[in-house]
């Protein structure tokens, strides 16, 4: 799954690119990985991917605060 997610925001940017849409700073890119004990993240420019804990009871608002926290630096 890591792979396809690589592929799409590499075919975003190209297409931005083609297009002449893109500015002339690279876009920021967030790229999620939820999976069923944590959502894994990375981010454009972070060395360090992080990670938040998941579970059945996390819910949609949740994992976006929990994530909000975890990139806002």
């Amino acid at each position: 799954m890591r792979r396809k997610s690589a592929l799409f925001c590499s075919v975003l940017l190209f297409s931005a690119l083609a297009l002449g849409t893109a500015h002339a700073a690279a876009p920021k890119v967030l790229v999620l990985d939820i999976g069923g004990s944590s959502v894994k993240m990375a981010v454009t420019g972070q060395r360090t991917p992080r990670s938040v804990p998941s579970g059945k009871d996390l819910s949609p608002a949740q994992m976006v605060a929990a994530v909000n926290r975890a990139v806002v630096d």
